[in-house]
């Protein structure tokens, strides 16, 4: 029987000179698709530890959440989730992939040009409605 629990999951939405950083997936289930970095909340870890250890891991940046751009439930057929979007400001450093296969700076208009994971889909769909500066 599959464990159904819902995880809670952070994701942070990058922004820089009007463009929104996103990543390529690069495991053998997702992979190929795009996101928005970020991760599992381990037990006793809050949102803003997980989003900032996660993009350390990941892309190797170092960052500060921020506010909060939205949350998604939607369930997989393995897995149910609870995606918290925060804006994140890189502090120190550039991206640089470890768990991904690439990552890209992208305008809203460019999203319909990338297949991605259907959590991020709703995320997506705020930001581009949303009038943004860059961070």
């Amino acid at each position: 029987m599959k464990d159904l629990t819902k995880k809670r999951v952070c994701c942070g939405v990058i922004l820089k000179n009007n463009k929104i950083l996103i990543a390529k997936r690069n495991d053998i289930k997702y992979k190929g698709l795009w996101e928005f970095p970020g991760g599992k909340v381990k037990e006793g870890e809050s949102d803003t530890d997980c989003l900032e250890r996660e993009l350390f891991e990941e892309l190797n940046i170092i960052t500060k959440t921020e506010g909060l751009v939205c949350e998604v439930y939607h369930k997989y057929s393995d897995s149910n989730i609870h995606l918290i979007a925060y804006f994140t400001k890189i502090i120190k450093g550039n991206p640089k992939v470890s768990e991904h296969s690439e990552y890209k700076w992208i305008s809203c208009e460019e999203f319909i040009n990338y297949k991605f994971l259907e959590a991020d889909i709703p995320i997506i769909e705020k930001l581009c409605n949303m009038k943004f500066s860059s961070l």
